[in-house]
């Protein structure tokens, strides 16, 4: 069975997951300010529960370009109530601080999503996952030009190495190729293309939603610069879908509702095709 092992319970990814995205921050770029206060994001995280997210991911610092830096204390003024406040989800903390991190895994949360990458097998973030058995989101965020599938492809299978060496299980571990970070919109839909091969390496997390790539394909001759970030629910429901029947185990969106019948949908189409 295709799990994912995180502090004790195991989340089956033979059916994709939903990772419902909660920001409580100011400057998300689709989000961002919504969500300011622990009473509105706690209510809105059950909200999304109960339409299907199977793991609610918190994050208290945009990480859109360009976005501001948050110091930790303020980061966690604005997660910790949230995580604490969620009593029966799969939280994840959406953070590349290790303090956060570690107070977040203190407060209830399952699982570390970060954007950053390890540095190497001694990174604080790796020593963390595998002291608490944590799940680690390993993301490819780097800005040197090599981003065609195979460099991004390499680069992961060193994080997942670093992260064996800091002593997590490889069970604990997903990978995300991170489209929209430091890669441009060519770059991205060449990733998203050679999708299905990153699968191989560790279950796949795919992070497409509302972003400017899907604004890229609706206007291409206007070089993205069409559509607001909720104007883009349609092509994010879309590329799920497409995500999710080409290897990715864990959407992770911010339409969760919609997200989950396209993938319902499509999965019962595929099958009866398969019938035939």
């Amino acid at each position: 069975m295709n799990v994912w092992k995180c502090r004790g319970i195991e989340i089956d990814l033979t059916i994709p997951k939903i990772m419902g995205i909660v920001n409580v921050t100011p400057d998300s770029f689709s989000d961002g300010g919504v969500f300011s206060d622990s009473s509105s994001a706690i209510e809105y995280a059950n909200k999304i529960a109960l339409q299907g997210a199977d793991i609610i991911d918190i994050g208290g610092e945009s990480t859109r370009p360009g976005a501001s830096q948050v110091d930790t204390d303020e980061e966690q003024r604005r997660v910790l109530p949230v995580i604490k406040g969620l009593k029966n989800a799969v939280v994840s903390i959406d953070t590349y601080h290790a303090p956060t991190a570690e107070k977040a895994i203190e407060a209830g949360a399952l699982i570390i999503n970060s954007v950053v990458p390890l540095k190497d097998f001694n990174d604080p973030l790796a020593k963390i996952a595998s002291q608490t058995g944590a799940g680690l989101v390993l993301t490819h965020n780097v800005d040197d030009g090599k981003n065609s599938p195979e460099d991004v492809f390499e680069f992961l299978q060193r994080q997942i190495d670093y992260a064996i060496r800091a002593g997590c299980l490889k069970e604990q571990l997903v990978i995300d190729v991170g489209f929209g970070f430091s890669k441009t919109r060519e770059e991205d839909l060449v990733l998203i293309s050679s999708l299905s091969r990153f699968s191989s390496l560790a279950p796949l997390l795919v992070g497409l939603s509302r972003k400017r790539t899907l604004d890229y394909v609706l206007n291409p001759s206007n070089n993205g610069a069409g559509t607001k970030p909720d104007e883009r629910i349609g092509a994010s429901v879309a590329a799920a879908a497409w995500c999710a029947m080409n290897g990715a185990s864990i959407l992770r969106v911010h339409d969760v509702k919609d997200t989950l019948q396209a993938i319902l949908v499509s999965r019962m189409f595929f099958e009866i095709s398969k019938g035939k």
